[in-house]
């Protein structure tokens, strides 16, 4: 009995001693980057479809609840992941090498995955947080536990963020969510959730950012997904009757996704944004938008106008100068006129004499 009992509390010992170190590592991490970088920004969502690029990528996944799952589809896999504790990052490396792409999460997986699959699918049942693309150990905090050792969204957490994705997986607990989206190489908008499967067609406007919201069937407003830009109105079904069960997971959140046909392709996502984004994906695209194509056709317009008015005032100077020159013309051969016709003093005299 003192044999287990001194046992359990070396077990004790070393948790503690791990708990400590593992903490001690991540606070090491972030004195060194006082705060995250802007790409670096912490999402609450309920998954992503995160495409691979040319270099290393990471995807930080942040679980609110002990045991929690997360489905992950990928090179060589697809299956549900379970987090050995909540309130810590969970980093899921994406590399892009010569015999394909592949990828690696120590504390999720066994085993380095390589295939041929070039997009991640990571999903959670439950709404919960990711960070995309950190150079390293994310330092933002998105969770506050309170007295019943729940998680709590941090304010810090709803920063703007504009990520490359092939599509966002958008809560639906929320009475609206705003999501910006710069369609590129799409021309379409898919959509699945809340009782809606529908493809929307972009093509006349991919070269721009597009406020999408998405309401819950839990708002005010009807459940459904609306732009004004994309010319977009859906709204889900008011009363799905005895199928609502069938349907509860599916009504638990939104997807909405960049495709190009039937294929998914990588697209633009400003996340947690109150305002349009400033910034332009493609600055080859962007040096002619809308509003400054405006600006030079007015600058033409000035330039144009200008030009006019300096010909009508070089017109009107020739045109005053010649009346002036004929005005001056007739008054002088009037006045000579007037001068043969008139009789001088001394003819008077001579004309007086030979009467």
């Amino acid at each position: 009995m003192c044999l287990h009992f001194a046992q359990t509390r070396g077990l004790l010992v070393l948790l503690v001693l791990w708990r400590i170190q593992d903490g001690v590592e991540s606070q090491s991490q972030c004195k060194e980057v006082p705060s995250p970088p802007p790409e670096c920004r912490v999402l609450r969502l309920s998954g992503a479809r995160v495409p691979y690029g040319d270099g290393p990528l990471s995807v930080w996944w942040w679980p609110v609840r002990p045991s929690q799952k997360l489905w992950v589809s990928g090179p060589e896999m697809d299956r549900w992941v379970t987090a050995e504790a909540p309130h810590r990052w969970y980093e899921l490396a994406m590399e892009t090498e010569s015999t394909g792409y592949c990828l690696t999460a120590p504390s999720l997986l066994p085993e380095i995955l390589c295939g041929k699959r070039d997009f991640l699918y990571i999903y959670c049942e439950q709404p919960t947080f990711f960070s995309f693309d950190c150079a390293q150990y994310p330092c933002a905090t998105p969770c506050l536990n309170n007295s019943m050792g729940e998680c709590k969204e941090a304010s810090a957490s709803t920063e703007c963020s504009i990520q490359r994705l092939n599509g966002v997986y958008v809560p639906l607990d929320k009475a609206a969510t705003s999501v910006f989206w710069w369609p590129g190489s799409a021309n379409k908008l898919g959509m699945e959730g809340g009782t809606i499967d529908k493809y929307h067609d972009v093509d006349s406007v991919r070269k721009q950012w597009h406020q999408i919201i998405i309401t819950s069937h839990e708002a005010v407003l009807q459940c459904g997904i609306t732009s004004e830009s994309l010319n977009l109105s859906l709204h889900c079904p008011e009363d799905l009757g005895d199928d609502y069960n069938e349907y509860e997971h599916f009504m638990s959140r939104m997807f909405v996704g960049s495709y190009r046909g039937h294929e998914m392709t990588s697209s633009y996502w400003a996340l947690g944004c109150d305002v349009t984004p400033s910034w332009c994906p493609d600055s080859a695209e962007c040096a002619i938008p809308a509003t400054k194509e405006k600006k030079e056709v007015q600058w033409w317009m000035k330039l144009v106008l200008a030009v006019e008015v300096i010909f009508l005032v070089i017109g009107l100077v020739w045109l005053g100068n010649g009346i002036l020159f004929q005005v001056r013309r007739k008054r002088t051969q009037k006045r000579e006129f007037n001068r043969q016709q008139r009789p001088t003093g001394d003819n008077k005299v001579q004309e007086t004499k030979h009467l």
